[in-house]
């Protein structure tokens, strides 16, 4: 949830209203499948492969579509945010991550009894 809320910011700032849009959708999308798919899934199955197709997608849609580390230095218009800012975000998307998937999957146990 922190990677689409992270890029949809850039997107943003950037002032690319059509990609900030579309990285909305496609990540509700995206974690809406999570959730319906994962409860159906083996226990034994390894969640890395899905956390790291999740960061492969985010990282390639920020490489080809916002501003690389070295543009933003260059620019007058853009400046970096501090490292407690960004850590700080990064806390409050992994905490309503985890409320998102864990919720479902609580009341899903509990049904099953």
């Amino acid at each position: 949830m922190g990677l689409v809320y992270f890029l949809w910011t850039n997107f943003k700032v950037l002032r690319n209203e059509r990609l900030a849009k579309r990285t909305l959708v496609f990540g509700a999308f995206l974690i809406l499948a999570l959730l319906l798919i994962l409860p159906l899934l083996p226990e034994e199955f390894p969640s890395a492969p899905i956390a790291l197709a999740y960061m492969f997608v985010g990282r390639y849609v920020a490489d080809k579509h916002q501003m690389t580390k070295m543009g933003i230095a260059a620019s007058t218009g853009f400046a970096f945010h501090s490292n407690w800012r960004v850590f700080g975000l990064g806390l409050l998307c992994m905490l309503a991550s985890v409320i998102i998937v864990a919720v479902p999957l609580v009341y899903l146990a509990f049904l099953r009894g």
